[in-house]
């Protein structure tokens, strides 16, 4: 027997989905094989097969026909399968940020700059998005 695959998470970055999971056996055989849905679930295809079975992370930098894949994992041995629960990647809530008179940009080289701001320790986390346009509202 085998065991499947855990704490699946989908994360998307800029050259496709990036994903993470947790391996849950010591069987010495076999591989995982990759597997994503563009109906929310409903119809698989492989992405690839074949992974070392230890591995625990995989970037699909494939053509991609939705803005949400489904994606499970599947341990593969000579004798059985066993697959992680499927996990839609989903497109976290943004957050209204106040303006701000404490945003500070500072130019450390033509390609780096550094961005200082005090938030509010309530937040656990900042997303910080890079445009080459000025945003218009």
């Amino acid at each position: 027997m085998v065991n499947a695959p855990t704490n699946l998470s989908v994360t998307k970055v800029s050259n496709g989905f990036e994903l993470s999971w947790t391996v849950n056996d010591s069987n010495t055989t076999g591989g995982i094989t990759i597997e994503r849905s563009s109906d929310g679930g409903n119809t698989f295809f492989e992405v690839v097969s074949g992974i070392d079975k230890n591995s625990e992370t995989f970037l699909d930098s494939t053509s991609i026909d939705t803005e949400t894949p489904t994606y499970r994992i599947t341990r593969v041995t000579d004798d059985t399968t066993s697959s992680s629960n499927p996990v839609e990647y989903t497109e976290p809530e943004p957050i209204d940020v106040p303006e701000s008179e404490s945003l500070e940009a500072i130019t450390r080289s033509p390609s780096e700059i550094e961005l200082r701001w005090r938030g509010d320790a309530a937040d656990s986390e900042y997303a910080v998005y890079r445009s080459t346009s000025p945003q218009t509202d």
